[in-house]
């Protein structure tokens, strides 16, 4: 009754542990996807040694040290370290429940909850559902399910482990009693779950590849403990008391001694140094645009002085928000475009040479440009860069090897774990930063860089330890050092102090044209990111009555930043990743003296522009002003229901297609607990959603711009639910469909939505990879392949 009384005394601690966990894997379907990411032998072992080391034998301690001395003082704490281990057991039946009752939809709770959004159509198929005979799950549904089973199968073995530990602590009180006992057990767990904390926090990428993603419950909510048992027990530091000083001595401590621990992180490569010393234009990072629309017109076999004669139409990405769901929906289309049109050079165009810009944000931002890096890895023709290995997503043997199909290489560069590296860093790594390294993003940015090499074969995988960079630590822009057409980037970031758009680009995005005077204006309301950082004085520089003006004074003489820091720019969303800061060195160029003059604070683009249309758009009028008859690629990852709902007073045919259509209804309970939140949130909503109406209003003027002529639009998306390819589309749509979910007319099936975030499991990148097989997906990308065809007179 003692241990009773006490647990009810005394729960908070162990309370929070549990019950956060809990609440995380309940509420949080990125949590839930952890569960059913591979789990071979090695990680689970890992995993359950992360558990047992970082939260379980934690929270054993912290209750033992608490509770009464007899027998009642082992069974409760043994209850509570055997606490993380039921949550996650529990965590996986609940996440397999979940996916197996979204495989044949029988009601209309379940096409709700399922759907999110329920269409007319569906209620009037729905007892045609219902009636479907029962069958077998999705394939790789029952894949993610055995994962599952694996780490279930590892999380008992890892509870048995813990009991044994606290029968062998009983038996060690009960064979040697007296005070002291506690103190021997203790005090060594306690240095061995503060051992294991201080390599997670340090080595967050290698923790990850050995333990897999779901090792952050561990770290999240039982790495705090072990610390905090430390000073509540051996220094009797109240929790109140320590928690206050914490809060309150890092803060201090960040703002003072880390004054430059945000910042852009920058370098000086040999590009930079090179063209620093050679006034020609060989060596440039950055380009006009009239002079890279030169070059593409020379690499595609056209007359670079009559644009408008060019039969070569030039493609421009765009490429929506959405971290690695983002980067991996991008990768699908963009390598089954490369595997169709190598499979076939006689019927169709090289898309490396045709695709001319690649704008991106966010998980975009990391789809494109390993999509660019790639090609420039390629060791040549038309072979991936990618060494063989095995991809858990893949739908057929014949693309299931990253060393011979585009797509699958594509999507193994991008299906990395960087939310291990990222999450790490929020609540532990960055406060104590000068001791750890780089804050978050540049762990963030690190993580990406290991995987990326680690995926093509790459020996050098630290940036800063190679002299020659590679893969995605070379320098952004320097394209013509590399010599051929490789297609342009334009990641998208917004400057948080003026709300305006920053733009990391190989070419100037201000003027498109200075050969004659007037320059021509491409995007003057978006900075770009080497206006920040070049040594531009503060006001114009005064030029003599015979000396021609420059046209960007400085703009070359900042330093470079790498290809990896450039996504991690466009990928930086409060919270998740810190601002980054740009300031004007040196002091002398500074008014006044002064030091440390932030120019910018940089954060996620899709701020401004989720889609990558905004800067994409300006290129497309200039092109179009030179006769050249470009066509828009709009990929959308973001989960996407088709219309069905007309708004009064829109007509039923629009000139511009999907105007007259509005968003589905939800349902809403209306209880009382759905008021206050969303009286609480709506101010963040509002904020967050103006997001797609920004999307929706540069797609608006993108239609605009087509309404002119020579234009032509195609968009892909993340649909859910998958519509199958019906009639004589299924012949044209073998070629890229290989795993079509066995959905039909009368059976939305096989749903799985991937979630946001910077880790998914194989089960979310096959649903991504299976959006090919959607009917509208698979008829864009179809008009995609016809644009890239080679006509018969050629």
């Amino acid at each position: 009754m003692r241990g009773l009384a006490f647990f009810a005394k005394a729960p908070r601690v162990p309370l929070v542990s549990v019950a956060g966990a809990a609440v995380a894997f309940a509420l949080l379907p990125e949590a839930r996807d952890l569960l059913i990411y591979p789990h071979d032998s090695g990680r689970v072992v890992g995993l359950v040694l992360a558990i047992i080391v970082l939260w379980s034998l934690p929270l054993y301690v912290w209750t033992r040290r608490r509770g009464p001395p007899e027998s009642a003082g082992h069974i409760l704490p043994g209850v509570v370290a055997a606490a993380p281990f039921g949550i996650l057991l529990g965590a996986v039946a609940f996440t397999k429940s979940l996916i197996l009752s979204c495989n044949v939809i029988s009601s209309l709770a379940t096409m709700q909850r399922c759907l999110e959004t329920v269409h007319n159509a569906d209620l009037g198929v729905l007892d045609a559902a219902v009636s479907a005979p029962e069958r077998l799950p999705w394939a790789p549904v029952q894949e993610a399910l055995a994962n599952g089973d694996n780490l279930a199968f590892g999380l008992w073995i890892g509870l048995a482990v813990v009991a044994c530990l606290v029968l062998l602590d009983y038996w060690l009180c009960r064979r040697f009693p007296g005070p002291g006992q506690r103190a021997r057990v203790s005090y060594p767990i306690l240095a061995l779950g503060l051992a294991g904390l201080i390599v997670a926090l340090a080595a967050p990428a290698s923790l990850g590849e050995l333990s897999g993603p779901l090792v952050l419950t561990p770290v999240l909510f039982g790495g705090w403990i072990v610390p905090l048992a430390l000073l509540t027990t051996a220094v009797a530091i109240p929790i109140r008391v320590l928690a206050a000083v914490a809060f309150i001595g890092l803060g201090v401590f960040s703002a003072k001694f880390q004054p430059d621990y945000h910042d852009l992180q920058t370098f000086a490569s040999r590009d930079w140094q090179l063209a620093q010393t050679r006034p020609d234009r060989d060596v440039i990072r950055q380009s006009m645009l009239a002079d890279s629309t030169n070059e593409w017109l020379v690499a595609n076999g056209c007359d670079a002085a009559n644009p408008a004669a060019c039969e070569t139409r030039p493609i421009i990405i765009a490429a929506e928000g959405g971290a690695s769901r983002s980067a991996f929906f991008v990768s699908t289309v963009l390598g089954a475009l490369l595997d169709v049109a190598y499979a076939h050079p006689d019927q169709y165009a090289d898309p490396a040479k045709q695709i001319f810009l690649l704008s991106g944000v966010s998980g975009g931002s990391l789809g494109v440009t390993t999509f660019r890096t790639a090609l420039v890895d390629s060791p040549g023709g038309a072979r991936p860069p990618c060494i063989a290995a095995r991809a858990p997503w893949a739908a057929t043997p014949s693309i299931a090897d990253p060393s011979k199909s585009w797509r699958t290489c594509l999507q193994s560069l991008v299906a990395g774990d960087y939310l291990t590296s990222t999450v790490a860093g929020i609540l532990f790594r960055d406060p104590f930063g000068s001791v750890l390294g780089g804050d978050r993003a540049v762990a963030l940015g690190t993580a990406i860089e290991r995987h990326y090499a680690s995926a093509i074969g790459l020996e050098e995988t630290d940036c800063e330890a190679s002299e020659t960079p590679q893969g995605l630590c070379r320098p952004f822009g320097y394209l013509r050092a590399q010599g051929g057409w490789e297609p342009l980037l334009a990641l998208n970031a917004t400057d948080a102090t003026t709300g305006r758009p920053v733009i990391v680009s190989d070419f100037q995005t201000a003027i498109a044209d200075c050969a004659t005077r007037p320059c021509v204006d491409l995007f003057t309301a978006a900075h770009n990111i080497f206006e920040f950082i070049g040594h531009t004085a503060s006001r114009p520089p005064e030029v003599a009555a015979d000396e021609a003006p420059s046209i960007n004074p400085g703009l070359g003489e900042g330093h470079d930043i790498k290809l990896s820091t450039a996504i991690v720019l466009s990928a930086r969303f409060p919270l998740v990743s810190p601002a980054a800061i740009v300031k004007r060195f040196p002091p002398n160029e500074v008014p006044n003296g002064l030091t440390n003059v932030t120019n910018a604070r940089l954060v996620d683009g899709g701020y401004f522009d989720d889609s990558g249309l905004e800067m994409a758009n300006k290129v497309v009028a200039y092109l179009q002003k030179l006769g050249l008859r470009p066509v828009v690629v709009l990929l959308r990852s973001s989960p996407t229901a088709k219309p069905q709902y007309f708004l009064a007073g829109r007509p039923l045919v629009g000139t511009r297609r999907q105007a007259s259509w509005t968003t589905p209804l939800k349902p809403w309970t209306g209880s009382w607990l759905d008021d206050v939140a969303m009286y609480l949130k709506e101010p963040f909503d509002a904020l967050y959603m103006a997001r797609t109406g920004h999307v929706e209003a540069a797609r608006e003027d993108l239609f605009a711009l087509s309404e002119l002529g020579g234009i032509q639009i195609i968009e892909l998306a993340n649909y859910v639910p998958i519509q199958p390819v019906i009639g004589t589309a299924k012949v044209r749509a073998a070629k890229y469909c290989f795993d079509a979910p066995s959905t039909n007319e009368f059976s939305r099936t096989d749903l799985y939505k991937a979630v946001v975030s910077w880790s998914l499991s194989p089960l979310a990148e096959r649903a991504l990879d299976a959006e090919l097989c959607d009917r509208d997906n698979a008829i864009w990308f179809g008009n995609l392949m016809d644009v890239l065809r080679i006509s018969k007179g050629s």
